[in-house]
């Protein structure tokens, strides 16, 4: 009876319907209730639903029942304890599961992604290490978060490798390790590859966040690629007009190509966006005047009413 009950509630489980398999599983655990097991397939229809609390008192109530059980228990304790915020007892249930399965590199990945949730970098580091040195093979997510934990402690050349690693691990999934690729590789001065990364993660996904376009027009910049900077400048905009600095960026840009009214538009359009910015006003005032980069008309000072007392440039 026990067992038909867990069987029915098993593949409701897998098919989704975890309100019906919760029912199912209590319905098991009333005919048994000091079945370890049950209250760990509780947890996991549980957790699914999103009632982590639930689950978490499920896998508890396992774990008080049998402390010897399968090492996958402490996991998903701890992997429903992560998800609440509770990183130390997650790290403790992580810890815990070590003991039955030392040399499972899913526990060092997730004792790293709780370490740095912690903020404790060179401890995350060290469990993802671990994690890969279990099984080089490992999934695109390890060296993704790897690579994060590197870039976060500037160790920009080993953070580029694993960012590499990951992109070979899962191509597809690049969209969301090549623009912290790229940003490690601006680091570096390796502008090429820079923009090679920032274009990868564009033409895997187009709906980039806005600094994504505009770090890319940055580099492009740093290149007097300027026409390019000027569509990923745009791009940029288009995404989030309020960004900071790119409508500066773009007019720039377009100065450069001797574009004047659309520089002097853009400058206009970034002052209307910060009027405290007083590169905007410095840089309308040059592309106002007869020939771009020189002063004929006398500029004024003009005290800013945004800026408390600063002063910014505007022409005669």
């Amino acid at each position: 009876m026990v067992e038909t009950s867990v069987s029915i509630a098993n593949q409701l489980r897998q098919q989704g319907q975890q309100s019906e398999a919760i029912a199912a599983y209590q319905e098991a655990i009333e005919l048994q209730p000091d079945n370890p097991g049950i209250y760990h397939l509780l947890g996991q229809s549980q957790a699914q639903q999103g009632d982590l609390e639930g689950a978490i008192a499920s896998y508890q109530k396992s774990i008080a029942l049998n402390p010897q059980q399968s090492f996958w228990v402490y996991k998903h304790l701890g992997d429903a304890l992560r998800a609440q915020g509770k990183l130390d007892q997650a790290m403790v249930a992580y810890q815990d599961g070590m003991q039955f399965e030392p040399d499972h590199p899913d526990f060092y990945h997730n004792l790293g992604q709780a370490q740095a949730l912690q903020g404790n970098l060179e401890d995350a580091i060290a469990s993802y290490q671990n994690a890969i040195a279990l099984n080089p093979s490992h999934p695109f997510w390890i060296y993704k978060n790897l690579g994060d934990a590197l870039r976060q402690t500037n160790r920009v050349d080993e953070a580029v490798c694993a960012y590499q690693e990951a992109s070979q691990c899962d191509p597809e999934n690049g969209k969301v390790v090549y623009p912290n690729l790229a940003q490690c590789q601006q680091q570096q001065g390796n502008l090429d590859d820079a923009i090679a990364s920032y274009q990868n993660a564009i033409a895997l996904n187009q709906d980039q966040p806005a600094w994504v376009y505009q770090n890319l027009g940055d580099s492009l910049s740093l290149q007097t690629r300027w026409y390019e900077a000027i569509t990923a400048y745009r791009s940029a905009i288009a995404i989030n007009p309020s960004i900071n600095r790119v409508k500066e960026s773009l007019a720039d840009a377009l100065r450069e190509t001797k574009q004047l009214e659309q520089a002097i538009a853009a400058y206009r359009d970034g002052i209307e966006t910060n009027p405290d910015r007083f590169e905007s006003w410095h840089c309308t005032a040059r592309s106002t005047s007869p020939v771009a980069g020189c002063f004929p008309r006398p500029l004024l000072l003009a005290e800013s009413p945004h800026a408390g007392g600063r002063y910014r440039c505007r022409t005669a």
